[in-house]
């Protein structure tokens, strides 16, 4: 496995962080977040870190992706997650339980 932000393919995602400091409460919600929990060559190691994050109550899905017509990543992520605190939350427990995690905005068409 590699970490969340191995996947060289991850730079085409916005990362999560804020760019103005004055959010708006209400509109935290209109925001949502995905967390990247891993990123697999084999399917079959990605789906037992799915089942990992199962046994802890969390929802996931295995996403696909072939970077350069050659390589095939299995990335694990969970979400979307409505609003920066319970993404945040989510980011804490996974934390709690020693996974690391990549904070993505999701993107909205």
């Amino acid at each position: 496995m590699t970490s969340p932000s191995d996947d060289s393919d991850a730079a085409e995602a916005t990362i999560g962080s804020e760019t103005g400091s004055e959010t708006q409460p209400s509109a935290e919600a209109d925001v949502s977040y995905m967390l990247q929990v891993g990123s697999f060559k084999r399917a079959s190691d990605a789906d037992g870190f799915r089942a990992k994050l199962a046994l802890l109550g969390i929802e996931s899905k295995v996403q696909s992706v072939t970077i350069d017509n050659k390589d095939t990543w299995h990335r694990v992520q969970v979400g979307p997650i409505a609003g920066r605190s319970k993404a945040d939350a989510l980011q804490k427990q996974l934390r709690d339980n020693n996974i690391d995690s990549l904070l993505l905005r999701a993107k909205h068409n």
